[in-house]
């Protein structure tokens, strides 16, 4: 039996799932994505353009478009699919050529839409959502088989189907029912398509309408992922040959606005924890936008941003489908003319070909013309102080340059900490006599913001229009002012900013042609402090605050004021060939010094609370960050960004995880899981082994002795410890964990208390002598956790939890019951020691190798396990960065038919790739037993370096060792409980601890480390320890 499609060759034949693989493979060929033409009307109705509207829906008029689409030149450098509507996949063009001929011919696939849609009605008894109506299922399963049958043989290769979810977290939605009905429908619609050889788009869309801001976007897309996986994979999809049609993670369309950052960050650390590396491409899906946004844009930043800032770190192709963000130029150019086909198809290629910069993360924003509103992000530039002056200088002048062409005057919003930055403004740039300048922030009488103007540009450029409050004259400019005086002033200057004619008034705040800010330590922007009452008022547009340092009243413009600052901009109009001036929000935050590098993290992040960091939340359509690297050092939005998780635990808690996480998954290292109950030669399965005493005296000179062994941590990062020994002290008085940690090493425990082989009521006996069972640890676990952590001198720092799952396919182990007790109890168990700052092992098998399976079972239950868990942790709220696998390897039974190191390490890899999200920062395995003619040691170090040779570069995750017996068997052996072999088990230890840590690499030559072998080989009980 071929290994290249993991046991699946037994569900469809081998030359299936080759196609299957093949084709998905063209559809993510480098920098290349999907157009979407699979609306059922002409898509000029759905392009949200009012001239486009008036476009007649006639089949002729699609039938023309189309074609004008599919046959633009060069396309296909950039568009390797075309989703087609049934009606299109069956149409010729005008000439009476068929569609799906124009498409080859032009180097693309054909695709073809199989869902049915859906009834409006919804399911009964659902909530009403954003949309107007119930949850809805999608239909269309009924005669899909016959339909991808003849899609097949029309000339489709690959399919898609949507189905629908909304949210709303006030009604709780989606339901656990919407998404049940989702992601079971969308496994079973795929399972039809590869079994008639189409690869399937899987696309389990989260619409945006709705109020909610991004994290609860971040949470379900999650939540619905983590099902959907788990869905496709006991509908034994085979993944390397479909692709995923996700939502981006973002806010709703009336929610709070994320940057493109945001966005990025959110949505590739969603599909970091969810999607298995097997999945081959990721092509989005561009949702809807508001009114005042221009979609194809923005979808394109949205896609650049994300290749960008996760360059390198992503398993998948991740690529654009796009129906409107593709084709809205290009229908307002063409407009249904004949005599604009050729024009429109070069709108059609300029955005095509922009997608494709966005897919290698090298897309320009407004490099590429569009007709929609300029859908203008958040930009950041990092640079030397010098440069970032020059910056902030040439978008001033341009800014100042646009407005005054467009209406003949400039208004300038100016915090305190940026003025100085301006004294590098030309006087000959710009007519500086129609700028008016306002301040924010401006201590009442003392008048600094307006002297320090002056110097630095006001008098050089001749801007004479200045303002700022203004006290009555007999009132002091120090502190102490009535109240009545300071409201006077501001009720002056809201009224000054409400009439003044620079400012355009039009909206309900004021806003000025640019605002600039700078970054306060706290978090603070132009006199809005964190949490104060100034930085929570809604509809006001002056705000009065008290300067800390000096007690003195300040005034500053409110926070919808400096979210409503206006930039002059361009858009380009496609009728007339021009760019036209028009309106957008502008703000610059400057930040300098290594004291900004906390708000620099937490604004750009937009990790902090609803008001805790005032300048995280201007929210300006166009806001710049101008940073220096002090500021900016490093500042990783990956590691700062946890996907709403940190409403759950704080920042510094899952930095802490990660960084633990981190040093525990150190190259070229693993584990010494020395965490038996009794002493460790009782289980090394060693007859004369077994014979020393099994004393407390004697389990602690043992543990001393390894825990001590000269440059053990060269190979290990982690030790995994039973209670007694974290709590134990050496003959010397000496803490064991202060012998870990003095040696390089850091102290894990144990903390399951094992199960009753009692077992579970009314399941079956296994190969073990005694029902399938349940782990037992969760009551005091909290406590145990805390007390591990932080009671022990400096403590444990992960831990481990064992279930035990047994196999044997004549009687169906393991049952449904015994996977969802262990995955359940697993995820509990992770995310307890999360709150309490340990990073978990995660062990969902130990699948015991003892009965007579085949190694192609063991694959089939591992991969259903490890479905199941990542779907568990997912619910859970589990931190995935800040955890570790320890997984059984796919092996054959000890009584069944005995697989190869070549085939145990592809059939694991393998299912590991179709399963364990690319989050997890490592995989440890555990070595399992093995028959009595086979060696323990050797065999686990020659298995785990066939899997990193065999799959060196195509893993996503460090792929280790925790081993307890096949690192220390040859170590017990040689030491036998006499202190004179002290120095020589050491160096036992420390030869196969250096051996697996080859393993890690690929690198072990089977034979090159001494171990006892088979010699006194012994069988030992099976079961807790």
């Amino acid at each position: 039996m071929s290994l290249t499609h993991g046991g699946l060759p037994s569900l469809l034949p081998a030359n299936v799932l080759a196609e299957l693989k093949q084709t998905a493979e063209k559809l993510c060929a480098p920098g290349k994505g999907f157009l979407a033409s699979d609306e059922s009307a002409g898509p000029w109705l759905r392009a949200g353009h009012a001239e486009a509207a008036k476009i007649p829906d006639v089949i002729e008029n699609r039938a023309a478009y189309r074609a004008l689409c599919f046959s633009s030149p060069g396309l296909s450098e950039h568009i390797s699919g075309v989703i087609l509507h049934w009606e299109t996949l069956m149409q010729d063009d005008a000439d009476g050529k068929a569609m799906v001929d124009i498409i080859k011919g032009n180097g693309m696939i054909p695709g073809i839409k199989v869902d049915k849609g859906y009834n409006k009605k919804g399911m009964w008894g659902t909530p009403v959502g954003p949309l107007g109506h119930p949850e809805v299922a999608t239909v269309g399963l009924d005669d899909l088989q016959q339909r991808c049958q003849q899609a097949y043989q029309k000339g489709a290769r690959f399919a898609k189907w949507r189905n629908v979810l909304q949210l709303d977290p006030a009604k709780g939605m989606p339901t656990e029912l919407a998404i049940a009905d989702t992601v079971h429908t969308l496994a079973r619609y795929a399972s039809i398509c590869q079994s008639e050889r189409l690869v399937p788009i899987v696309e389990p869309e989260i619409v945006p309408n709705g109020k909610h801001d991004i994290y609860y976007c971040a949470q379900m897309t999650e939540k619905v992922l983590a099902a959907q996986f788990k869905a496709l994979a006991d509908h034994h999809i085979y993944l390397e040959g479909a692709v995923l049609k996700p939502n981006m993670v973002k806010n709703g369309l009336e929610g709070p606005k994320a940057s493109a950052e945001t966005i990025a960050t959110l949505t590739c650390q969603t599909l970091l924890r969810t999607v298995p590396p097997s999945m081959p491409g990721i092509f989005f899906l561009s949702g809807e936008t508001a009114l005042n946004e221009d979609n194809e844009e923005e979808a394109t930043i949205n896609l650049s941003t994300m290749n960008s800032l996760f360059a390198g770190k992503l398993p998948w192709h991740l690529s654009f489908s796009y129906g409107k963000a593709l084709q809205k130029t290009c229908i307002v150019t063409w407009l249904g003319k004949t005599e604009n086909k050729e024009a429109a198809q070069k709108a059609l290629k300029a955005r095509a070909n922009a997608n494709s910069d966005a897919v290698f993360g090298k897309y320009k924003p407004g490099s590429c013309a569009s007709v929609g509103t300029d859908g203008n992000v958040m930009q950041l530039f990092v640079d030397d102080e010098p440069r970032l002056g020059q910056r902030l200088v040439k978008d001033v002048t341009a800014a100042a340059q646009a407005a005054i062409n467009a209406k003949g005057s400039f208004s300038l919003c100016l915090a305190s900490p940026v003025i100085a930055a301006l004294k590098d403004l030309s006087p000959e740039a710009v007519d500086w006599s129609k700028t008016s300048v306002f301040f924010t922030g401006e201590n009442l009488g003392a008048n600094k913001s307006y002297a320090d103007a002056q110097d630095a540009f006001c008098r050089k450029c001749g801007v004479q229009n200045i303002y700022y409050p203004i006290l009555r004259p007999l009132f002091s400019t120090g502190s102490g002012l009535p109240p009545f005086a300071v409201k006077e002033a501001a009720a002056a200057y809201e009224a000054l900013l409400r009439n003044h004619p620079s400012i355009d008034n039009s909206g309900k705040m004021p806003s000025f042609d640019l605002l600039l800010l700078g970054a306060g330590e706290d978090g603070h922007c132009g006199s809005l402090h964190p949490e104060s009452d100034q930085v929570k008022a809604e509809g006001t547009v002056i705000s009065i605050c008290l300067s800390a340092q000096e007690s003195k009243n300040q005034i500053a413009v409110s926070m919808d004021v400096m979210c409503a600052a206006k930039c002059l901009g361009t858009r380009f109009h496609a009728e007339r060939g021009v760019r036209l001036f028009m309106l957008h929000r502008k703000a610059i935050v400057l930040a300098r010094g290594a004291k900004q590098k906390d708000t620099v993290r937490r604004a750009l992040s937009g990790v902090h609370g609803l008001y805790d960091c005032p300048v995280g939340l201007v929210k300006a359509q166009s806001t710049s960050w101008l940073v220096d690297k002090a500021a900016f050092d490093n500042f990783d939005r990956t590691s700062t960004l946890h996907g709403g998780l940190p409403s759950l635990l704080p920042c510094d808690r899952l930095a802490e995880l990660r960084e633990t996480a981190t040093k525990l998954c150190a190259p070229g290292k693993g584990f010494l899981a020395a965490d038996e109950s009794a002493g460790p030669w009782l289980r090394a399965g060693h007859a004369e082994a077994a014979k020393i005493p099994d004393l407390i005296d004697n389990r602690a000179a043992y543990r001393a002795l390894c825990f001590s062994t000269p440059g053990l941590s060269e190979h290990i990062s982690g030790v995994i410890l039973h209670w007694e020994t974290l709590m134990q002290e050496d003959a010397d008085g000496k803490a064991m964990v202060d012998i870990i940690r003095g040696n390089g090493m850091i102290p894990g425990i144990k903390v399951d208390k094992g199960y009753n082989k009692k077992g579970m009521w009314g399941t079956p006996v296994g190969p073990l002598g005694h029902p399938e069972v349940a782990t037992v640890g969760l009551d005091d676990l909290q406590q145990r956790c805390a007390q591990a952590y932080k009671d022990i001198n400096e403590g444990a720092r992960f831990a481990k939890w064992r279930n035990v799952l047994q196999l044997d396919p004549e009687k169906g182990l393991p049952t449904a019951l015994a996977i969802k007790d262990t995955v359940h109890t697993l995820a509990r168990y992770a995310s307890i020691c999360q709150s309490e700052g340990l990073v978990p092992i995660v062990e969902p098998e130990e699948i015991v190798p003892n009965g007579d399976h085949d190694i192609y079972y063991c694959a089939e239950v591992t991969e259903k396990v490890l479905a199941a868990q990542f779907r568990a942790l997912a619910a859970h709220h589990v931190y995935l960065e800040g955890a570790v696998l320890k997984p059984n390897m796919v092996k054959n039974g000890l009584g069944g038919p005995k697989a190869s190191a070549e085939t145990i390490a592809t059939l694991t890899c393998q299912t590991l790739l179709r399963t364990v999200p690319p989050s997890m920062p490592g995989i440890f395995f555990l070595s399992g037993e093995t028959a009595l003619n086979e060696d323990n040691e050797e065999e686990a170090t020659i298995n785990l370096s066939t899997m990193n040779s065999l799959f060196a570069g195509k893993l996503p995750w460090h792929l280790s060792f925790s081993y307890g017996k096949a690192l220390q068997k040859t170590c017990i052996v040689t030491w036998l409980g006499k202190t004179e072999n002290k120095d020589a088990a050491q160096k036992a230890l420390k030869a196969r601890a250096n051996a697996n840590s080859d393993a890690v690499f690929g690198k072990y030559k089977p034979g090159s480390c001494a171990s006892v072998g088979t010699d006194g080989n012994v069988m030992q009980a099976a079961g807790p320890y």
